[in-house]
């Protein structure tokens, strides 16, 4: 009878979700990185599926790592169904957007079902509680299907891990709570897996508190972060590779390496001070916080009942202790315990949104929940709570009226005091029903309209406008006409910031100079100069008017937008025949000479060549093949020289000359280049990292051995 049960869970959170489901004059895809990033990610990597082909780097920065960047969630399952679904005119449907969003949603919903039932809950109340988990709380104010992706995996990582504190000895369920944790890596967002760590950190020092028994969780910690690492090598190598080289932008004043502490003051930025707990019941309260903390006054006082009611089990001690922990990691530079693990705990300063810890006291609070409503639907409740809902709710009202007669504006910006003293009135009222069915039925109709009336809030509707998202096709006819132009001839374009979307290039599948989010240091560098844009190859600028004087006119789109052509860009492959090894410090200084003196000599911060001059023959190259991790370059060299190829200079890139593997020079401190003797040669280039195969292998690997593992017990998985 289970699946009666998730398919009920699912109807609910599918109505829940009404203004995308079933209106279709709602959208959620109007945020400004929804629409800037996200979407032109999903639909890049969907494109190169639909080409037979998996993309491992982005059209941004002269190509940068698409997988490594984690964000774009390229090694998520659920992302490879959406990327293989039709299209329609070339792009992903909106039908199916909203289809893949919400169904993140059911899984969410789904996996608190499997928590609760875990926790011997009835299926009533866990699905109940499960809906109000999958389309309320963290769930409904985040937008970001990758953190989304994550998230919905929190709760599958502490079903286990509580199976295994419970019963230390049974090894399978630390190594199934640590895959758990491993596959949320695999989402590309960064938040919840750290959250996951941190909340299975909490709970194990909490267990060997109050019962010892350490030398027991020692083998089970160890399988949990093998699993761990397993399962999110496939997501993790690639990231820790490029990050290596990368640089990440946090609100700080400078981007910061891998290797860097995100500043701590980035962190009291999105910290949720303590003034702004009473969101977690006012809807709206919760001041100039990062993340809006709500899950509802029902709720929130169920998990109060359910505490006072069984606070003898197990269980709900270890919830209690997490959300109480988990309050004191949210609230961030308030917290000395935030600092403590900033300090010490790895990569816990790159959750630079201290506030996203709402989650699992979300989780933690939901459990409690659902003892409440258990307690409620027994008639178990102490006959103080009701009186005392009742006269909290009517004291809010009174005070509410008297407010509104001196300053009716101030009280109507803070509705949602009297959204939580009608529901605190509403459950007052509900608790007393005479009937088991009847108090269940009624508290689990508040649950579902409270936690409805946050679910999809935000959502813009036409009436409205579609800011943002009408950015995404207002400048299809200037990619027309850039498309129509590469046919001839391999460039790249620079995009001013104030043209839409900020992932230009992925979003129309055009090569770009400058873009989106991350960006390798060597790229980085002196990235403004337009000498640097020309080296990059960038041919066509697109903007409401030209970057530089020298630039010519081309074409003017519809909404506007021109494109202004350079007269001078270096092509996609060349060759120099002088070299010189540069320091760090000396590179700067090459970078001011103009265009195109800044070409010869060709520099470099690694390796060594030896190019012969030969005026009176001069050098051919042909590019024969170009695709994203690959191009191929027919060259007849007058004498031994360097063959530039313009693609960012990042770690797994690879060269051969006439099938032999060559060493590969960081040409002018960005791109790649080798030294090819004279005469005709064939000269390849592959990105073809070996992180990406060997953490496709190890993840691969974890899950046969947990299917083996699961299959031989026939039990516990």
């Amino acid at each position: 009878m289970t699946w009666k049960w998730l398919l009920a869970v699912a109807a609910a959170v599918v109505l829940l979700f009404w203004k995308i489901t079933l209106s279709g004059q709602f959208t959620w895809m109007n945020g400004d990185d929804t629409v800037n990033q996200v979407l032109p990610w999903l639909q890049m990597q969907a494109r190169e599926w639909h080409r037979g082909h998996f993309p491992l780097l982005d059209f941004h920065w002269s190509g940068q790592s698409l997988i490594g960047q984690s964000q774009p969630g390229a090694t998520y399952p659920l992302n490879w169904l959406l990327f293989v679904l039709p299209f329609t005119h070339g792009r992903l449907q909106t039908p199916i957007l909203n289809g893949y969003f919400v169904f993140i949603h059911i899984l969410g919903a789904w996996a608190m079902f499997a928590l609760l039932r875990t926790l011997s809950i009835a299926r009533p109340i866990a699905a109940v509680i499960a809906v109000a988990f999958g389309a309320g709380g963290y769930m409904a104010v985040i937008d970001w299907p990758q953190m989304l992706n994550g998230a919905v995996w929190l709760p599958v990582a502490l079903l286990f891990w509580v199976r295994f504190l419970r019963a230390p000895r049974h090894w399978l369920t630390a190594a199934l709570a640590g895959a758990a944790a491993g596959i949320s890596v695999l989402s590309g967002h960064h938040s919840a897996p750290i959250i996951i760590l941190a909340s299975v950190a909490g709970l194990t020092a909490y267990m060997l508190v109050t019962r010892g028994r350490w030398r027991m969780y020692l083998p089970g910690l160890a399988l949990f972060g093998l699993f761990f690492g397993l399962l999110g090598a496939a997501q993790a190598l690639p990231a820790t590779e490029y990050w290596r080289v990368a640089l990440r932008y946090v609100n700080a004043k400078e981007p910061v390496t891998f290797a860097q502490q995100i500043p701590y003051f980035v962190h009291r930025t999105f910290s949720l001070d303590a003034a702004s707990l009473p969101g977690l019941v006012v809807n709206g309260f919760h001041r100039e916080a990062a993340l809006n903390p709500f899950l509802g006054l029902t709720l929130v006082v169920l998990a109060a009942i359910g505490f006072h009611s069984f606070h003898r089990r197990f269980y709900a001690r270890l919830f209690l202790f997490l959300a109480a922990f988990s309050i004191l990691l949210a609230l961030g530079e308030n917290s000395v315990l935030h600092g403590l693990f900033y300090a010490r705990f790895p990569l816990f300063d790159k959750l630079r949104n201290p506030s996203m810890f709402i989650l699992s006291v979300h989780v933690a609070l939901l459990v409690l929940a659902a003892l409440g409503l258990e307690s409620v639907r027994q008639g178990r409740v102490d006959s103080r709570w009701s009186p005392g809902l009742l006269k909290l709710g009517g004291a809010v009202f009174v005070l509410i009226t008297i407010l509104y007669a001196v300053d009716p504006a101030k009280v109507v910006a803070q509705s949602g005091f009297a959204q939580s003293a009608f529901f605190a009135v509403a459950l007052g009222l509900a608790i007393m029903a005479p009937s088991a069915q009847a108090r269940l039925l009624t508290v689990a109709l508040l649950i579902f309209v409270e936690t409805g009336a946050n679910t999809t809030r935000s959502y813009p509707d036409r009436e409205m406008g579609f800011v943002n998202l009408e950015k995404l096709t207002r400048n299809d006819d200037v990619a027309g006409f850039l498309h129509e132009q590469r046919a001839k001839a391999p460039f790249r374009i620079s995009v001013d910031d104030s043209v839409g979307p900020q992932c230009f290039g992925d979003w129309y599948g055009l090569e770009q100079v400058n873009g989106c989010f991350a960006i390798s240091a060597n790229i980085s560098r002196e990235q403004w100069r337009p000498e640097v844009h020309a080296l990059l190859g960038s041919r066509y600028f697109i903007g409401p008017k030209p970057s530089h004087p020298y630039q010519q006119y081309r074409y003017t789109g519809k909404s506007g937008v021109q494109v202004w052509e350079s007269p001078e860009y270096a092509p996609w492959t060349w060759t120099a025949h002088q070299f010189e090894r540069v320091t760090e410090d000396e590179i700067d200084v090459r970078y001011e000479r103009p265009w195109p003196a800044v070409r010869e000599p060709m520099f470099s911060r690694n390796g060594a060549a030896t190019p012969a001059q030969c005026p009176a023959s001069p050098d051919t190259v042909r590019l024969t093949d170009l695709r994203p991790e690959y191009g191929r370059v027919e060259a007849q060299m007058g004498c031994r020289g360097l063959l530039v190829y313009s693609s960012a200079y990042l770690p797994g890139w690879q060269a051969t000359v006439d099938g032999k593997p060559a060493p590969l020079l960081e040409a002018y401190g960005k791109l790649l280049a080798v030294e090819v003797d004279a005469g005709q040669h064939v000269v390849e280039f592959r990105y073809a990292p070996k992180s990406v195969w060997l953490g496709a292998g190890l993840s691969l690997a974890g899950v046969v051995v947990l299917a083996v593992w699961c299959w031989r017990r026939r039990s516990g998985c």
